[in-house]
């Protein structure tokens, strides 16, 4: 079962305007086209914030105090 091409297009397409209509349509298609990119946009914010603390320096420790030193 590959994607659908042709007719089986045509004969979707038909189905899909008998059960919804033609004015939901459009409607349908902005609200999926607006979830992917919300979708996306997501997904970029998510990857970039866990990218700089992958790259964060590690902490540097302070120098250690000689003790003899202060003897």
């Amino acid at each position: 079962m590959g994607i659908p091409s042709g007719w089986e297009l045509v004969i979707l397409l038909a189905v899909l305007v008998v059960l919804f209509g033609a004015t939901k349509l459009p409607t349908a298609a902005r609200a999926i086209g607006q979830s992917i990119r919300i979708l996306k946009d997501e997904t970029r914010g998510a990857r970039s914030e866990q990218e700089p603390s992958a790259l964060a320096p590690q902490q540097v420790n302070p120098p250690q105090r000689d003790n003899d030193a202060l003897s």
